[in-house]
């Protein structure tokens, strides 16, 4: 006997399930046991008479686990020739160049297709689960909701293919090329993707929890929305990739490199980050708490390693509130000098709140500056916007008052300008003629018939002497027994913004780069290194601090350059 199941809706209309039963009773009076010639003309007469059935219906058939038109089926000559081998299909491919392979839900499983040609097929919900397909071609298949489950795709390539809902749980795709292919919520949960080359594919909203891209290369891939959670990235290429609003808690990332990606919004939670490249990365909204990051590197040739003691990276580049002071038709260097101040009379204003200097941005109209806060993990999200709404207000109006006030000082300012100027110059003169003085670790030293008995380490000794040619630490030591680091190191950061916009050489561009070496040493606490940045630094960055009047900053490199 043959069964045939056929779901219907219960709108149907009269005739149409007339229809249906008419055709349902005529095939349950198959005779199979009349003669065989007899009974195969009218089962063909009768099939003929279901599908005209479902053509005029524009029905479908109900598989096990979807519906399928009658055009929709694997067409059963492919299959058949595909299972002979390789190297039949091989030989049906070459003799039907132009026609596309049918394999629409055909089951493939444990199928070894090693080497295949299957470019541009129709595979839309094949079952290739646990297939071997190590080295086959399938540029540009059409894989839709297809079941690569445990399936070994070692070296397959899938350019351009459509793989979107396709399930790859545990398979084996390590070196695959899947160059521009389309992964949308593809399932990869716990596949081996070691260099496997991804690049600029599509795999947003893509299942890829606890897989292995180690050495994998993702340029230009869109991750967006994607779950990497405990996810293998070490040493993967994954500059320009966008990662907004990805999954990747507990991932390692060490090694790997994100240079331009857009991190807008993911959850690095728990992730490990050491020795990433992040530079050009846009963070607004990412998420890094418990993040392990001994070190990152901020330059794009990655050979600026910047080092983080536990839980230092963390605090110092994790999402705050944030103010943002905007400046209309852009900010000058004397308001930038002003930014020191207007922070103190903003922590005055509230007591208990601290604010640190974090950016200058050009934006539309003019410029952006972005303060953020430290030390708020006490206050509620309700509490932290409430304070920050004020802050901000109050911080607008201060910055237009100065600006207002910079104009109608102006005159003044320019001839302060003239005299810091002439100041600098006399100062220089001073310098040059001071005599040298000398340094000793231990023992006895006669100058000028006056004797000193020198016990451990001093700077200088004798009358009107300065310390010169100490050592970073020693100096370093010094800086921060005389000032604060934390605002040292925001001032550090209005002076590189001034700086930046001062800068016409190569020489002043290296400057720039040194005062942000000191602003992260001092963020770090690094006083020694921070001592031998100012140093590189030079007069020039000096020279701008004293012009903008960042006291602590001028202060620093005075001591660094043996000024003072």
């Amino acid at each position: 006997m043959m069964e045939i199941l056929v779901t219907y809706g219960a709108d149907v209309n009269a005739e149409w399930n007339g229809d249906l039963v008419s055709t349902a009773k005529s095939l349950r009076e198959i005779d199979t046991s009349a003669p065989t010639g007899v009974a195969s003309r009218r089962l063909s007469a009768l099939l003929f008479l279901l599908i005209s059935f479902l053509n005029r219906h524009k029905i479908v058939l109900v598989s096990s686990h979807r519906f399928i038109g009658v055009e929709d089926m694997a067409n059963p000559d492919h299959v058949r020739t595909l299972k002979r081998g390789v190297r039949a299909w091989k030989l049906w491919r070459e003799t039907h160049p132009d026609i596309q392979p049918d394999f629409k839900d055909a089951d493939l499983r444990k199928t070894i297709l090693r080497g295949a040609n299957l470019r541009r097929g129709d595979c839309r919900g094949a079952n290739f689960s646990e297939a071997d397909l190590y080295e086959a071609n399938l540029d540009g298949a059409d894989l839709r909701g297809a079941d690569l489950s445990k399936a070994n795709l070692n070296m397959a390539i899938f350019n351009r293919a459509n793989l979107s809902v396709a399930t790859f749980i545990e398979a084996n795709l390590s070196v695959v090329t899947l160059t521009e292919a389309t992964l949308t919520r593809a399932d990869l949960t716990e596949a081996n993707l070691t260099r496997a080359n991804l690049v600029e594919a599509n795999l947003r909203g893509v299942k890829l929890r606890g897989a292995d891209l180690s050495g994998a290369k993702l340029t230009g891939a869109n991750l967006s929305r994607a779950n990497l959670i405990g996810a293998n990235l070490s040493r993967a290429n994954l500059n320009m990739a966008d990662f907004s609003r990805a999954a990747l808690t507990m991932a390692i990332l060490q090694d790997a490199s994100l240079t331009a990606s857009r991190l807008i919004g993911a959850n690095f939670d728990g992730a490990n980050l050491t020795k990433a490249c992040l530079w050009e990365t846009q963070r607004a909204g990412w998420s890094i708490n418990g993040v392990i990051c001994e070190s990152i590197y901020w330059d794009e040739e990655g050979k600026k390693l910047d080092t983080f003691e536990p839980g230092d990276f963390e605090r110092l580049y994790s999402e705050k509130a944030r103010v943002q002071i905007k400046y209309l038709g852009g900010i000058s260097a004397l308001e930038i000098a002003t930014l020191p101040g207007l922070i103190q009379h903003l922590e005055a204003l509230h007591s208990g709140t601290r604010l640190r200097f974090e950016s200058i941005q050009d934006a539309s109209g003019g410029a952006v500056v972005n303060l953020v806060f430290d030390d708020a993990d006490d206050m509620s999200l309700e509490q932290i916007e409430e304070l920050r709404a004020t802050i901000q207000l109050e911080a607008e109006q201060k910055a237009l008052f100065l600006r207002q006030t910079l104009e109608g000082e102006k005159q003044t300012v320019l001839l302060l300008k003239g005299e810091v100027q002439a100041l600098e110059r006399t100062v220089d003169k001073l310098l040059l003629k001071q005599k040298p003085n000398f340094y000793l670790s231990e023992g006895n030293l006669n100058m000028n018939n006056d004797t000193y008995n020198i016990s451990g380490q001093a700077g200088a000794v004798g009358p009107n002497a300065h310390a010169h040619d100490m050592t970073f630490t020693q100096i370093g030591s010094r800086i921060e027994q005389s000032m604060d680091l934390t605002t040292l190191a925001s001032e550090l950061e209005v002076l590189r913004q001034a700086l930046k916009k001062e800068a016409t050489t190569e020489e002043h561009d290296i400057a720039v780069a040194d005062v942000g070496k000191a602003k992260k040493a001092a963020e770090a606490k690094n006083s020694a290194k921070l001592a031998e940045s100012l140093k590189s630094a030079g007069k020039w960055a000096l020279d701008v601090a004293t012009k903008i009047g960042v006291s602590l900053a001028t202060d620093a490199i005075k001591q660094s350059t043996g000024m003072k």
